[in-house]
Order: structure tokens, then sequence, then C-alpha cells
């Protein structure tokens, strides 16, 4: 009896998923939730999916729609690609509440972000006004990529417009790159500064190095000391005359001095540990260290005397 039950319900879910006719399908769903009440322990997942299936493909067929689907023809062009014709067709307020009702994984991401991408290169509004618009609706979270939207947007040349969006970005993996991307130096070093990533700010560094001009690049670091502290260390590590051009163009004569020292202990010749000296004395003399510079012009004399 409980078999004959439950191929009826089936039955009538199946029924209701071949008829293109509202009121057939509640009066064969109703038959089918009249039939569950003599089935005990059993799974209402097929008989609601259909339930929210249906509704959904009622709403598409509509005039005000007009995607004449049946549910066969759904099982084969899927949810997914339902969502993606509705997309671009440019309903996303249709496409959104399907996705969030049939709680399709990411779709609310892909249809956000075909939002998001068509109100840039559509809307006439402020750049200021398109990126609040954008935030309002999407929030600080990761359901869609800023930096994607961003892109689009430097693509139709409203870089401004990128810059505003890139600054709600919360993964700065994703949002640094981006402004590198279209030369905003500035913006990306202090990006990642902020992130505490110091692989992103080494980064930012060699590309500045290799896209900025000598004297650019000598002023960006200027204003920011972490960065200018990081490329101080990987030219210890890397290139020492880079290092000396570095703490020469910083203007920092002590460290220039004390790095020189570090040299001096691999001299062997004496002329040569007196050319460094010399070199020594006259970081410490623009840097006004006048006890240091007068150690090291007795060392330069004691030398000369043992030569």
């Amino acid at each position: 009896e409980r078999d004959d039950i439950e191929l009826a319900v089936n039955q009538c879910i199946s029924a209701a998923a071949c008829s293109t006719k509202p009121k057939l399908q509640k009066a064969l769903l109703r038959a089918a939730s009249y039939g569950k009440c003599f089935l005990a322990n059993d799974s209402p997942e097929h008989f609601v999916d259909m339930c929210k299936t249906l509704r959904v493909l009622n709403e598409v067929q509509s005039f005000r729609i007009g995607i004449p689907l049946t549910y066969q023809q759904l099982h084969s062009f899927t949810i997914k690609g339902l969502i993606k014709r509705l997309v671009r067709m440019r309903l996303y307020y249709l496409a959104l509440p399907i996705v969030e009702y049939l709680k399709i994984p990411e779709g609310q991401q892909m249809v956000l972000s075909h939002w998001a991408m068509d109100k840039v290169k559509r809307s006439k509004e402020s750049d200021e006004a398109i990126a609040d618009a954008i935030f309002k609706r999407v929030g600080p979270s990761d359901s869609i990529s800023y930096a994607s939207v961003a892109n689009e947007a430097k693509n139709y040349g409203r870089t401004e417009l990128a810059i505003k969006l890139l600054d709600y970005e919360p993964r700065s993996a994703e949002q640094v790159p981006a402004l590198m991307r279209m030369s905003r130096f500035t913006n990306a070093i202090e990006k990642a500064i902020e992130s505490g990533d110091m692989d992103l700010v080494h980064t930012v560094i060699v590309t500045m190095e290799s896209k900025q001009t000598p004297r650019d690049f000598i002023n960006t670091l200027k204003d920011y000391p972490v960065a200018s502290a990081w490329y101080a260390k990987w030219c210890s590590l890397t290139d020492s005359q880079k290092l000396h051009d570095h703490f020469y163009t910083q203007d920092n004569f002590e460290a220039s001095a004390l790095l020189s020292i570090k040299e001096l202990e691999h001299s062997m010749m004496l002329d040569a540990k007196i050319k460094l000296l010399e070199s020594i004395n006259r970081h410490f003399t623009d840097g006004s260290k006048e006890f240091e510079s007068r150690l090291t012009k007795e060392q330069i004399a004691l030398l000369r005397r043992q030569m």
C-alpha cells in the first residue's frame, strides 16, 4: 500500500512538471501534498524543489518576460543557463531574487557583477554617484570583485570611477595589482602597507622602480618610511651599490657611513681603507656627526702613519 501511495505522489509531481497551466499544476501538487500525509518519514525535498522550480518557470513564461520554457527544457538548459539568459537581457531585478530563492551557488556574485559592470558602462551619473550606488547595493563583501568592475570602468575611460571602486575592494591581493595596472603607485603602496602583507609591499616597490623615473621613485619612498625601510633591507641582500644610492637619495648620512664601515672590514689594502674612511668622514660631516667625524680623521691619520 505504501508503495502505491508513493508512486501516486511521484506521478502527481511529475504530471505537474509536464503541465504548463498554473491551475493544473496547483491541483496536482495539492494532490501530491495530500498523499504525502500518508507516508511516514517521507523526504519533502523533491516536492519542495518542484514547487520552487515551477514557480520560477511560471514567472519567466509570463508575458512580461517571454521565455516559454518547459520543465524538460529547463532540465537541459539548467537553472544557471536561465540566469545567464536573464542577465544578458538585463533583467537583474528578476535574476537576483531567483538565485536567492533557489540558493544557487555563486549565482548572486554572477548577477551582481554583471549588473555593476552594466551600470558602469551605461550610467550617465557622476563617478561618485555610480560608486555609491554599487556599494549601497553590494555592500562591503566578497560577493563581487570590485577590482573586476574597476577594470571595466578603466576600459571605458572612467579611471576616477575605477579608483573609487577599488577603495571598496576588501582583498588587497586584487586591489593593489589593479592600482598598479593603472599606474596609481601612490595608492598602491598605501594599500599594500595597510594590508600588512610585506610580499605585496615588495611587489609594489619592484614595480615602481621599473616603471617610474628615478626621481619619482625616490620621492615616493621618502613619503613612506615602511616602504623605504623594506627597500633598504632588500638592497642589503641583493645590491650594496643600490643601498648606497638609496641612503644617499634619502639623506640618510649615518646609515651610509655605517654601511661603509661594514665594507671596511673586508678591505685588505691600506690605501683602499683610507679611501673608504675618507668617504665615511664625508658622510659623518654631512650628517653633522662631529664626534664620529673626528674619530674617523684620527683613524685616517693613523693609517697614513702606518703606511
